[in-house]
């Protein structure tokens, strides 16, 4: 049961994706959760019925999609439970052979801290050489930071309020990240 009275709000999220292989995807960057450590539970609503591609939930919160079929698609509901209110996404899939594996990091070989961020926007990773970009929702870079290596912190003050794109690259891989600045 969900907490709005037998009706589900369900947002939509873009179509993510992934290679003909398996790879882990992180479940937190498309909800809006607290960060205060709290507990929270995934839970696939709706599971699609299509051959070529396998969805599961690992207990560290990743979205683990094993491609089976080239150009496999699926759309599943997933929900978020933390501190007894249930957010609901609608996350469509695609298997796309052309996407590689190894030009995809893996979310949890990088983590982005504290969301919503209020002054300071942690990046900790492992990668060397890499870009940190900052992109608005109308596509505009408002935030570059080249030749980073290892964990950094970037100064957010300045930035508008807002949601943005994080996006972490380096020449062997690339990760986008939702961001809310407060």
């Amino acid at each position: 049961m969900d907490d709005f009275n037998g009706e589900r709000v369900i947002t939509d999220k873009p179509t993510l994706v992934s290679p003909v292989d398996t790879k882990s995807y992180d479940l937190s960057a498309y909800f809006t959760l607290e960060t205060d450590g709290a507990t929270v539970s995934y839970t696939i609503e709706t599971e699609a019925a299509n051959e070529g591609i396998s969805v599961s939930i690992s207990e560290d919160g990743q979205l683990v999609v094993e491609g089976i079929n080239d150009q496999a698609t699926a759309t599943y509901i997933i929900s978020a439970t933390q501190k007894g209110k249930t957010q609901f996404v609608r996350l469509p899939i695609k298997i796309d052979r052309a996407s590689g594996i190894n030009n995809i990091a893996v979310s949890s070989d990088i983590r982005v801290y504290p969301v919503p961020v209020t002054d300071r926007l942690n990046v900790a990773t492992a990668l060397t050489d890499y870009t940190v970009e900052l992109f608005s929702t109308s596509g505009a870079c408002v935030l570059t930071q080249e030749g980073n290596s290892g964990s950094i912190s970037i100064d957010c003050d300045g930035i508008d309020a807002g949601i943005y794109m994080l996006r972490i690259s380096n020449d062997e891989t690339a990760i986008v990240k939702r961001i809310i600045v407060k």
